[in-house]
């Protein structure tokens, strides 16, 4: 036993170098099997079992052992070359501001999407009624490269000896898309109006229309230095939609247009005007129309942040009504609102 164990381990010995032996594929497409004894940029020196020491030109090698001698004799990168990010955690912890010299800056908070605003006026209306009264309008608002957003609501109650002479509630959605995916300067709009006015005749009213908005007037002081003024957009729109009244001469669902525009003047960055006008006609009768128009003044008050000083008109004309209905509504206010 101890014999047989002598010979195995003798034969394992006598079999390493073979078991170790590199695999060498030259370019021709035969194949060496021996042992590399050194290696340098131009050749490759190997000892055969057969054919001795041989000296092999590196250009005339394919591949050794299965890769090219570019990779074969490069050698494995260490643990800290593989993964530069492999450091201690002292290594990873940033320098302290002592250390760096450096102030820590806080990051700028982002300025909100949406901004809002809200006012208290008095007001004097005449039309439909003629009272003056406390009004509140709350608005909200968005404009980015791809959309404007405005939404607005008021309330205003007037009474005299007891008696309401108005309650008129409004609320007013205005939606633009920009498509600046288009390469285009038409945009497209959509708005919403409902308005709920128990002394006119038609007492509550609900409009929507859809269609497309391109701007007109573009005037930048960063354009023309010249310029008093920052900035002034006018835009025009055109479009159709429905309209439904709920009392009054029709209370059928008619199909109106919009032909009408809008107006962002911007004095300075305190000092800001903005109007709108729309012409609303009956498409299936032309002499049947409404007018909608308002125009909001806005002056920003030095040391008060947020608070301004706000001048407003809202006009609204229907051309059918009840006889014993006035057919218009003005209404001027003057009041203070607070941004937020």
């Amino acid at each position: 036993m101890t014999q047989s164990l002598k010979m195995l381990f003798t034969v394992l010995l006598l079999a390493t170098p073979l078991l170790a032996q590199d695999e060498i594929v030259l370019t021709g497409g035969d194949t060496l099997k021996g042992t590399i004894t050194r290696h340098d940029a131009e050749s490759v020196t190997i000892q055969h079992t057969a054919l001795g020491v041989l000296v092999i030109p590196m250009d005339k090698i394919t591949t050794i052992d299965g890769r090219t001698p570019e990779l074969h004799f490069t050698p494995a990168p260490t643990a800290s070359e593989a993964d530069p990010t492999a450091s201690s955690k002292d290594d990873a912890k940033p320098a302290s501001d002592e250390a760096t010299g450096e102030e820590t800056l806080e990051p700028t908070p982002e300025k909100p999407e949406w901004k809002g605003s809200f006012s208290l006026s008095g007001s004097y209306n005449t039309g439909t009624a003629e009272n003056a009264a406390l009004l509140i309008k709350i608005s909200l608002g968005r404009d980015n490269d791809y959309e404007t957003t405005n939404l607005s609501t008021f309330y205003r109650f007037a009474s005299a000896d007891g008696v309401t002479n108005q309650s008129w509630y409004n609320l007013t959605g205005n939606q633009l898309w920009k498509l600046p995916e288009l390469d285009t300067k038409w945009g497209i709009f959509a708005d919403a109006q409902f308005d709920w006015s128990e002394q006119n005749s038609w007492q509550q009213r609900i409009a929507g229309h859809l269609g497309g908005q391109y701007p007109l007037l573009i005037m930048k002081k960063d354009d023309d230095p010249d310029l008093w003024f920052d900035s002034l957009t006018v835009n025009g729109r055109i479009g159709i939609g429905p309209r439904k009244e709920f009392s009054g001469v029709n209370t059928e669902l008619v199909a109106e247009g919009d032909l009408g525009g809008n107006l962002d003047w911007q004095f300075t960055d305190k000092h800001s005007l903005t109007a709108n006008a729309s012409y609303l006609p009956d498409l299936a009768d032309f002499d049947i129309y409404r007018v909608d128009a308002g125009l909001n003044w806005k002056i920003k008050l030095d040391g008060m942040d947020g608070l301004a000083l706000v001048l407003g008109v809202t006009y609204q004309y229907q051309s059918e009504v009840s006889e014993d209905d006035k057919n218009y509504d003005l209404l001027t206010t003057f009041g203070v609102s607070y941004d937020f």
